[in-house]
C-alpha cells in the first residue's frame, strides 16, 4: 500500500470558480490518497479504485452536482478489459458529448475512444476495470490542458493544471522560465513551470502500464492538407458551408443552454456572430473595452454599433478599479499557473455569465487557419530543415538573453532546440509553418484562457477548431491567403453587412488614441502586486547572482520609480510572474510512505 496525502493549494478569487480534474494512479499495488479540507469554492466529486482515484470540482449551475469523473461500464474497454473510472472536460461533437453529459454516455464512449478520432476540444483519463492500465488522452491540436507528473512507487498524478501536481521541494523549470522571458509571459512545447511536469502532447494518449509508458498518436497530422488550392469563389463557398456545419454542431452540444459570445471588432468572432445572429439564437455578447494599439478603443465602439443597428444583446464592460483589479489579477494568475499573460481582461467578462449552464463561443484559431503566419511568405517557401528553426526566432525574443549572468539558467540555444524537437512532428509541406504557429501561438498564448477560466457550467466551444473546418481552410494556399484573410473574404462575400463596420483588421484613419493613464495604472498595480507575493526585499541576493550588473539595478530602481517600471515591463513583468509562483505555489502531493 502507497499512501499519498493531497493538501489544496489556494484558490482564485470571485469572479472565478475553477473547472477542473485531477487523480492519481499507481502501478502494481494498492492506492490511498488523504485529501485534506477543500476551500470554499471547491465541492469536490470523487470516485475511486484499488489503485486509482479521480476528483473534480462540481459545477453549481443546472443541478450537474456530479461533476467531470465518472465510474464506467462493464462491456469492452481498455485493452479488452471493461473501463472503471472516467474524467473527462470539454466536448466531442459527434456523437454531442460535453463535461456534464450522462455517465453513461461518457463511459461508453470513452471505451473505444480515442480510436474514434474525436472531434472536439477536450483532455480525458481512462482507467481499466483492474486498473493495470491508465490512459490519458487531449484533443487533436491539444488545446485542452492535460498535465501528469511520475512520482515514486510508480505512481502517476494528473490534472487539467500544472497548479495541483507540485510537490514538496519544487522550484523552477529553468527552460520553461527561460521560454516564459522570451515570449514575453507565455510557454510554448509541452514544458510546464513546475520541475518534472509535463503536457500531453496535441493528438496523442500516454499509456501508462505496470512496463512503463507509452506515448500514441491517434490523430494524422500527416493527412491533413498540404494548402494546394488558390482560393477561389468556389472555395470560399466551400469554407462557408463546412464553418456554419461546425457552428449547427457546436450548438447541438446543450440544447436550450444559453449562448454567450465574447465580441471583439475582429472577423473572427465578428463571422461567429454573424451566424448566431442569422440562426436567430438568443445569445449575449459582452466586449471588454481594452485599449490596443497606440492605446485606441478598436472593440468597444465598433461592437457596441453592431449591437445597437443589427439588434442583439451586448453588454460593453470596463475593467476593474485598480485595488479591484489586484486581486482578480492574482486569481488569473493562479489559474493560469503563471503560463501565460494573455487576457488579463476577462474578470469583467467572467462577472457577467448568465447565471445558468451555456455556451461560449471562442474565436480561437480562426487568424492562423484563415491567414498566413506574421504575412511572411519566405515561411513558405525556404526548405523545410529552416522553417522550425525561423518559426523557434520568431517565437523568442533575443534581447532578452542580456538579463542573464552566463550559466544563471537555460540558455536561449537550449530553448530553441526543444521547441524544435517539439515542433519536429508536423509534416513537410506548406502549411508545416501555419501548423507550427497553432503550436506556438494559440495551444499556449491565445488558447488557456477559455480553458482555464469559464467555471464550472461554462462550456467554451471552439468552431474553428473542428476538424472538418481545420482540413478546407488548410487546404487553401497559405501564400494566397496573405493578400487577405479566409475571414475577411467569407464575411465580405456572404454576410456584407457585418463586414462593413470597422474594427481591428480596418481602423478608421480619424480615430484617435486615449490617455495610457489607466493602462498604465493597471500595468503598476500588477507590478506592485507580484512584488509583494514574491517579497521582493528577500529576492533581491537572488536576483543579485543571477542578473546582470545593469538588469539588477534596473530591477532594484524599477522599486522606486513608476517612469522606470513602465519602461522594462517587457522583461520585469515575465520575470515577477515567474517568481511569484515560485514564492506562492503551495505543494500539493507528498508520498507518505509504503508498507
Amino acid at each position: 500500500m502507497v499512501r499519498l496525502r493531497f493538501s489544496w493549494p489556494a484558490v482564485a478569487a470571485p469572479p472565478f470558480r475553477e473547472d477542473f480534474f485531477l487523480g492519481a494512479w499507481r502501478a502494481g499495488g494498492p492506492l490511498q490518497v488523504a485529501w485534506s479540507e477543500p476551500p470554499e469554492s471547491v465541492e469536490p466529486a470523487v470516485v475511486e479504485g484499488r489503485n486509482w482515484c479521480l476528483l473534480s470540482n462540481t459545477a453549481p449551475l443546472g443541478g450537474h452536482s456530479r461533476g467531470l469523473v465518472h465510474h464506467g461500464l462493464a462491456g469492452e474497454g481498455l485493452n479488452g478489459e471493461p473501463l472503471d473510472g472516467v474524467a473527462f472536460r470539454g466536448y466531442v461533437l459527434e456523437p454531442p458529448l460535453h463535461s456534464w453529459s450522462d455517465s453513461a454516455r461518457l463511459a461508453q464512449y470513452w471505451a473505444a475512444a480515442p480510436a474514434q478520432c474525436p472531434n472536439g476540444v477536450f483532455a480525458a483519463a481512462m482507467v481499466s476495470k483492474s486498473g493495470a492500465r491508465f490512459e490519458l488522452a487531449a484533443d487533436a491540436l491539444g488545446i485542452a490542458p492535460l498535465y501528469y507528473r511520475r512520482l515514486s512507487a510508480g505512481v502517476v498524478v494528473f490534472a487539467t493544471s500544472p497548479r495541483y501536481l507540485r510537490c514538496p521541494g519544487d522550484g523552477i523549470d529553468a527552460l520553461a522560465a527561460r521560454m516564459l522571458m522570451h515570449r514575453g509571459g507565455a510557454l510554448c512545447g509541452d514544458v510546464s513551470l513546475v520541475p518534472g511536469v509535463r503536457r500531453v502532447p496535441p493528438g496523442r494518449t500516454m499509456v501508462f502500464e505496470a512496463g512503463g509508458v507509452e506515448e500514441r498518436s491517434w490523430f494524422s497530422f500527416a493527412s491533413l492538407p498540404d494548402g494546394e488550392r488558390p482560393v477561389t469563389e468556389q472555395t470560399l463557398g466551400e469554407v462557408e458551408e463546412v464553418f456554419q456545419a461546425a457552428v449547427d454542431r457546436c450548438l447541438r452540444l446543450m440544447p436550450g443552454a444559453a449562448v454567450h459570445l465574447p465580441l471583439s471588432s475582429g472577423y473572427d468572432s465578428r463571422r461567429i456572430l454573424a451566424a448566431l445572429h442569422a440562426r436567430r439564437v438568443d445569445f449575449l455578447a459582452l466586449t471588454v473595452r481594452v485599449l490596443q494599439k497606440g492605446y485606441r478603443d478598436l472593440d468597444g465602439p465598433f461592437a457596441a454599433q453592431m449591437a445597437r443597428e443589427m439588434g442583439f444583446r451586448h453588454l460593453l464592460l470596463e475593467y476593474s478599479p485598480p485595488q479591484q483589479y489586484r486581486i482578480e489579477d492574482q486569481a488569473f494568475r493562479r489559474l493560469l499557473s503563471s503560463e501565460v499573460s494573455e487576457h488579463s481582461w476577462s474578470a469583467p467578462l467572467m462577472r457577467s455569465l448568465e447565471r445558468q449552464p451555456s455556451l461560449v463561443f471562442d474565436g480561437l484559431a480562426g487568424d492562423v487557419l484563415g491567414q498566413a503566419v506574421y504575412r511572411n511568405p519566405l515561411l513558405y517557401t525556404m526548405p523545410e530543415d529552416d522553417k522550425l528553426a525561423a518559426l523557434a526566432d520568431l517565437a523568442f525574443a533575443p534581447e532578452v538573453s542580456r538579463l542573464w549572468r552566463e550559466r544563471a539558467c537555460s540558455s536561449l540555444e537550449e530553448a530553441r532546440a526543444e521547441l524544435i524537437r517539439h515542433l519536429s512532428f508536423l509534416p513537410e509541406g506548406r502549411n508545416r509553418a501555419d501548423l507550427g504557429w497553432l503550436m506556438v501561438r494559440t495551444r499556449r498564448g491565445t488558447g488557456p484562457w477559455s480553458q482555464h477560466l469559464f467555471p464550472p457550467g461554462h462550456l467554451p466551444v471552439l468552431p474553428y477548431l473542428d476538424h472538418d473546418y481545420i482540413r478546407v481552410a488548410l487546404q487553401c494556399d497559405p501564400q494566397d491567403k496573405l493578400k487577405e484573410a479566409l475571414q475577411g473574404r467569407c464575411l465580405a462575400r456572404f454576410w456584407p453587412a457585418w463586414y462593413a463596420y470597422a474594427g481591428g483588421r480596418r481602423i478608421p484613419e480619424d480615430l484617435q488614441p486615449q490617455s495610457p493613464g489607466k493602462v498604465h495604472r493597471l500595468q503598476l498595480t500588477r507590478l506592485h502586486q507580484m512584488r509583494r507575493e514574491c517579497r521582493m526585499p528577500l529576492l533581491l541576493p537572488d536576483l543579485r547572482r543571477r542578473l546582470t550588473p545593469p538588469f539588477y539595478a534596473l530591477a532594484v530602481a524599477s522599486g522606486w520609480s513608476q517612469r522606470l517600471s513602465l519602461r522594462i515591463d517587457w522583461w520585469l513583468d515575465p520575470l515577477l510572474m515567474i517568481e511569484s509562483y515560485r514564492y506562492g505555489a503551495t505543494p500539493c502531493w507528498t508520498v507518505e510512505g509504503a508498507r
